[in-house]
C-alpha cells in the first residue's frame, strides 16, 4: 500500500511529510520587499539522462521527459538561492554513442569543469511492478560517497520513497569521465524506478519533495553556513 504522507496535511506543521511545508520553502524570502542579493555561492553542471532522441527508461513515464522536469526546477531554486548552475539537456544526438559523448564533452568542457559539483539526473526502470523500488544515487570517486548518500537519503526522506542508498559504479561513462579529471566531483541521481507502481505515485504527488531533497542536499554540500542555518529554520 502507498501512502501519500502529504495527503491530509492542511497545515504549516514543519513536519518532513508535510507537502505545503516543502512547497513554500522553496519560496524565496524578502527583506522589507527586497529580494535576497543573487551572489553566487557556488557553481554547478546538472544533465538531464539520455536525450530528446534517444530514449532512456520507459514505463508509467518517460525518463527524459521527467529528468527534464526536475533538472529544470532544480535548478531555478538553486538559482534563487544564489547558486551559479549551468544546465544541459542533448536535443541533438541520434544515438546512444553520441548521446554519451554529447554529455560527456558538456561537463569537461573548460567553462564547467571546475563546477564545485557535476550531476546528472535519470530515473531507473528494472521490471514493471505494483511495488516500490526506490531512490539511490551513483558515484565513482570514494570520496563522493558520503554526498551521494546524503542525496538519496534527503529525497527518501521527503517523499518517502525507499532509500537505496549510494552506489558505487565504474562502468557509468559520464562518472568515469569526471573521475579522470582533477575535480572527480560527479554524482548521478536515480530518482525513482519508471516502471515501479508505487515510486510513480509517490513522485507525481511529492514532486516539489524530490526537487527539494536534492536542493536541501546541495546546501548541504556547498551552500553558506548562513544557507543552512535558514534552512534549518524554514526561512529558505
Amino acid at each position: 500500500m502507498v501512502i501519500n504522507r502529504g495527503k491530509h496535511c492542511e497545515h504549516d506543521c514543519g513536519k518532513p511529510w508535510c507537502r505545503k511545508f516543502w512547497k513554500n520553502k522553496l519560496r524565496r524570502k524578502t527583506d522589507a520587499g527586497t529580494e535576497n542579493p543573487k551572489k553566487p555561492v557556488a557553481k554547478l553542471a546538472i544533465s538531464s539522462g539520455h536525450g530528446r532522441f534517444v530514449h532512456g527508461a520507459h514505463g508509467i513515464c518517460n525518463e527524459v521527459m521527467e529528468a527534464r522536469r526536475v533538472t529544470d526546477e532544480v535548478a531555478k531554486q538553486l538559482r534563487k538561492m544564489g547558486f551559479h548552475i549551468d544546465v544541459f539537456h542533448d536535443d541533438r544526438s541520434m544515438t546512444v554513442a553520441e548521446n554519451l559523448d554529447a554529455i560527456t564533452k558538456w561537463h569537461l568542457d573548460p567553462v564547467r569543469i571546475g563546477s564545485h559539483l557535476h550531476l546528472s539526473i535519470h530515473f531507473n526502470a528494472y521490471r514493471s511492478t505494483d511495488g516500490a523500488r526506490g531512490v539511490e544515487c551513483l558515484y565513482r570517486n570514494p570520496e563522493m560517497q558520503n554526498d551521494a548518500g546524503m542525496m538519496a537519503q534527503r529525497v527518501s526522506y521527503i517523499t518517502a520513497l525507499r532509500n537505496r542508498g549510494a552506489k558505487n559504479r565504474k562502468n557509468i561513462r559520464f562518472l568515469n569521465a569526471v573521475d579522470a579529471t582533477p575535480i572527480r566531483r560527479a554524482l548521478l541521481l536515480e530518482v525513482c524506478f519508471v516502471d515501479a507502481r508505487a515510486d510513480m505515485v509517490i513522485y507525481k504527488n511529492n514532486f516539489t519533495g524530490v526537487v527539494w531533497g536534492i536542493c536541501d542536499a546541495i546546501i548541504q554540500m556547498h551552500g553558506t553556513e548562513e544557507m543552512k542555518k535558514q534552512l534549518d529554520t524554514g526561512e529558505i
